[in-house]
């Protein structure tokens, strides 16, 4: 459907439950066609896995058969040797000469590729081939593993065993022990000798066994030229040019690898064990291997085509009368609660989430007014939290350095309604040397206050490096600078280090209000030539200025809240009646004072003064103030 406003279409949109029934039908079919893909390929592997396995185990078994009759073949030779040789010297005194001349007269060593009489000591004593003679079995790993193998079996064979004389090629033995005599006989066949005997049982097993149903076994020479197949009628024919379905020659397929090739137009699983310059090629055609595939798909798609349709069908229908239905009902009640109607229930309990989601509605419209009404509050007790942090960071136990007598010192702020940027500190950088300043952010809340403890942090880091005033003003004016520009703010600020052995004081002043230097009793303003502000211009280069002061002096720092605070007519406090106000020093409060309450005394006074002035005016600004007072180096 389309929704409208005023006269014109806003977008065209549908309903949920045909956007979800879609959404059904297509997950449907999506899942539908990737389970019988995933199921295809499960089979298809499993096919090939099975015919792989027929093939390497048909194959392998055809040259292990042999492989084993022909080691059996000669321990039963050497065995029958041994036989001979015992009854010839059964009752005698025979030596290792008697049975040399035994096995030459009975044409034995005419009748093995080699023949060996070996001592106890697996020394070769007598051979068909002379240069073996005074052979050491020990001296090779694996002839000596075959004489250790032998001495506790008393008959042993193996292949590929090194000849004695280092012949090119393995050899194939077979040994047995001579009873009632300290010696055995040992007799081989060379490659040569083996590949004669077994090819043609090798040929005569291919004729007669087949692989599966419609698979077979070839036998060709080393030119790929079938000599022996199971189906006469590849009798002669060549593999040469046959080649994989990846485009390999026969040539290039490596020996124990299953592949697919292509024979003479029907493409079979092949698998290729060679043995003395021939091939045993297993073929196992394709076609038989997935035969059962065909109607195995069938039979999955034909299942799946029933039921995923069926099973989504009835998923839909449940979600379109449990859910889709609530959902509706529920945003009917939205839409009336954003167009005012407070009065509104939800009603949907066709479920418990429905149920809660309902009551959650409903508790949510009821407490929309309180919610408005609390947001203001928890505004002014953020602010308050805010101004709470603000006064944390700021020196406040007092009085501060109690253990020192050379100087008082006392600072206050008061902060207007929202948090400001004004703020004092003071700390010891030497045994003798007291630093004090006074500062204000320009801007109002929580920026200013954040730029405020940022300002703070870096001058203080900067005084306990150990610079100077006029160095720490500098060096903070250029880290700020940078930060200043992003907040568009900048800081004025005044800093005194006041030499307490002397009375010498050091001061720098950033475009901050002038202090009030009071003397003897007598207050006047420091309104020496000012630096700029901080962060109003990256690279400036501020000077100190220096003056000393005597014992009983004092220097009161303040903020612009004190001068510009405003009466009931909107008129300014200003310099001149706070310099007046300092010129009354003859109070009772104030004889007798201590250098500690003297700086309180001072302070309190500001403030006292500011709110009779303002009598009752709301605060605009934070007034902040400072007091130093010097008492001297030499004090009892």
């Amino acid at each position: 459907m389309k929704r409208y406003k005023g006269n014109d279409p806003i977008r065209e949109t549908r309903s949920l439950s045909y956007i979800v029934g879609r959404m059904f039908i297509i997950t449907a079919v999506v899942t539908m066609a990737v389970s019988v893909i995933l199921s295809v390929l499960v089979f298809v592997q499993k096919e090939y896995a099975n015919a792989q396995d027929l093939l390497i185990m048909s194959s392998d078994d055809i040259w292990a058969g042999m492989h084993d009759d022909m080691l059996d073949y000669l321990v039963r030779c050497a065995v029958l040797l041994d036989g001979g040789v015992t009854g010839l010297l059964d009752g005698t005194d025979k030596s290792y000469d008697d049975i040399n001349v035994y096995l030459k007269e009975n044409t034995i060593y005419s009748s093995f590729s080699e023949v060996n009489v070996l001592d106890d000591n697996g020394i070769v004593k007598y051979s068909s081939d002379p240069s073996v003679i005074g052979y050491d079995m020990a001296s090779n790993e694996v002839t000596a593993e075959f004489m250790s193998n032998l001495e506790k079996e008393g008959t042993w064979s193996k292949d590929n065993v090194p000849p004695p004389n280092d012949k090119s090629q393995d050899m194939m033995y077979g040994a047995s022990k001579i009873k009632n005599f300290e010696g055995y006989i040992m007799v081989g066949f060379d490659q040569d000798t083996l590949k004669e005997l077994t090819l043609e049982d090798v040929k005569d097993i291919v004729r007669h066994r087949h692989l599966g149903q419609s698979g077979l076994f070839l036998v060709c020479d080393s030119d790929y030229t079938v000599s022996a197949s199971t189906d006469n009628r590849y009798n002669g024919l060549s593999l040469a040019g046959c080649k994989t379905t990846g485009g390999r020659n026969i040539r290039e397929v490596g020996e124990g690898d299953v592949t697919l090739m292509d024979v003479y137009g029907t493409y079979n699983f092949t698998y290729i064990v060679s043995k003395y310059d021939h091939y045993v090629i297993g073929l196992y055609p394709m076609k038989e291997a997935f035969r059962r595939l065909n109607s195995t798909v069938w039979s999955l798609l034909a299942i799946e085509t029933i039921l995923f349709p069926t099973v989504f069908l009835i998923v839909f229908i449940f979600l379109k009368n449990r859910v889709i239905k609530g959902i509706i009902g529920l945003n009917g009640s939205l839409e009336a609660i954003s167009e005012g109607s407070l009065s509104e229930k939800a009603d949907v309990r066709s479920s418990l989430e429905f149920e809660s989601l309902s009551d959650n509605i409903n508790i949510t419209v009821s407490k929309l007014r309180e919610m408005a009404e609390k947001e203001t509050k928890m505004l002014e007790d953020e602010l308050h939290y805010a101004r709470s942090i603000q006064h944390s960071v700021l020196p406040g136990s007092f009085p501060a350095f109690p253990e020192r007598k050379e100087f008082g010192i006392y600072a206050s702020m008061n902060a207007a309604k929202e948090v400001g940027g004004d703020f004092y500190d003071f700390y010891m950088l030497s045994d003798h040397q007291l630093a004090f300043l006074i500062a204000d952010v320009s801007g109002k809340g929580i920026p200013a206050a954040l730029f405020m403890m940022s300002a703070k942090s870096v001058m203080k880091s900067l005084a306990e490096a150990g610079l100077s005033a006029e160095e720490i003003f500098t060096r903070a004016n250029h880290e700020l600078a940078g930060e200043g520009d992003k907040v568009e703010m900048f800081v004025t600020a005044w800093m005194g280090v006041l030499d307490l052995n002397t009375g010498n004081l050091t001061y720098v002043n950033a475009g901050h209000n002038p202090p009030l230097f009071i003397h003897n009793g007598s207050p006047s303003y420091i309104k020496q030539k000012s630096g700029m502000v901080l962060c109003a211009y990256d690279g400036f280069v501020y000077k100190q200025q220096e003056f000393r002061i005597d014992p009983g002096d004092s220097i009161l720092l303040y903020t612009d809240g004190v001068t510009e605070a405003k009466d009931t007519e909107r008129k300014n406090y200003g310099e001149n009646r706070l310099l007046e106000l300092m010129s009354r020093t003859d109070t009772d409060e104030d004889k007798g004072a201590d250098v500690k309450d003297d700086c309180r005394i001072i302070c309190e006074r500001v403030f006292k003064d500011v709110a009779a002035y303002a009598e009752g005016e709301p605060q605009s600004d934070d007034i902040t103030v400072l007091c130093v007072t010097y008492a001297g180096n030499n004090i009892s």
